[in-house]
């Protein structure tokens, strides 16, 4: 069972998914290379670009600051939860169903291998 914030979340989340996907194309339906503009998007596109950036491999640094982006959009919704600092179930959640959705968008709208980054590096670990 969701908690009340994830279910808000999941149904904003919805609502944001063909902008987040536009803010994302870059020439034709390609990923966009680089980051979205910080002035004009919202914490959680930038959260997702730095995702998809790293799960595709398009960019190999460590997203260590998205939590960052993503609590900052978390907390413009009014949502309570956390996932920088101290994580609860609602920031679990959140976090998790915005995943699902970069895994989605890279699937489903950019037709690209959310595992591909993962996969070249596997011999490295």
């Amino acid at each position: 069972m969701e908690t009340a914030a994830a279910e808000a979340a999941r149904s904003e989340l919805v609502e944001q998914r063909e902008w987040l996907a536009e803010r994302l194309e870059g020439r034709g339906d390609s990923l966009r290379k680089s980051m979205p503009d910080t002035d004009a998007d919202n914490g959680l596109s930038r959260y997702v670009a730095r995702m998809a950036h790293y799960h595709t491999g398009v960019n190999t640094s460590m997203p260590v600051t998205a939590t960052f982006d993503l609590q900052e959009w978390i907390d413009e919704q009014g949502f309570d939860a956390s996932v920088s600092g101290i994580t609860d179930d609602a920031g679990d959640e959140i976090a998790a169903l915005v995943d699902l959705l970069v895994d989605d968008l890279l699937i489903n709208h950019f037709e690209m291998d959310p595992t591909a980054a993962a996969r070249r590096w596997k011999g490295l670990l």
